[in-house]
């Protein structure tokens, strides 16, 4: 009984295969969705980015003016005095922003291990010691996995794993000369507006 089980659940990992082409896919609708969600961060960085540039260059520009007797002394020492607040301010606040790049960073690996992992799932799983197995299996079904006698069921897969089947069929649907339509994708990866 015991192998039978085995064997069926082996079967069906095989439709956790991603498909060619998806796990790039699969990749770019998960950072697209952290963008578009952190857009007005990123956003902002930008903007104060500018603003740290323009002061640089008009402290830039009143050193040359200085050089070549265009202001005087106090001038400069003004200018230089306003454009080191701003520059003191904007520093400060780009500091108080969210550091994204290392969450960013953490995604990315995320992604590529997810997408090495699913691009053949069944290798992975045989590769793996008994609690890896048991790990991964709780990973891809969140609520029991029942096994009738003939197939596994289960009433709730995870969302990656629920994405991942969308994709390939629609990619199957690709191959068959369907048109592709991804509007039936889960809102929480759907592309909010910009």
């Amino acid at each position: 009984m015991a192998e039978d089980v085995n064997e069926a659940f082996e079967s069906e990992l095989q439709k956790y295969n991603l498909a060619p082409g998806a796990g790039e896919l699969f990749r770019m609708l998960v950072m697209d969705e952290y963008q578009s969600s952190n857009r007005q961060d990123l956003d902002e960085r930008k903007l104060i980015g500018e603003q740290i540039e323009e002061q640089e260059q008009i402290l830039s520009s009143a050193r040359k003016k200085f050089l070549k007797d265009m202001i005087d002394e106090e001038d400069f020492k003004l200018t230089k005095k306003e454009c080191s607040e701003a520059l003191s301010k904007l520093e400060s606040r780009l500091l108080d922003l969210p550091g994204r790049s290392g969450e960013l960073k953490t995604i990315e690996n995320l992604l590529n291990l997810l997408t090495e992992r699913y691009t053949n799932i069944l290798q992975f799983y045989k590769n793996q010691d008994i609690e890896a197995k048991r790990h991964l299996i709780s990973s891809m079904y969140p609520e029991n996995l029942c096994f009738d006698g003939t197939q596994h069921r289960t009433f709730y897969l995870s969302e990656p794993l629920s994405l991942i089947l969308l994709i390939n069929s629609n990619l199957d649907s690709i191959k068959k000369g369907e048109k592709l339509c991804f509007n039936n994708l889960s809102p929480q990866v759907a592309r909010r507006g910009n």
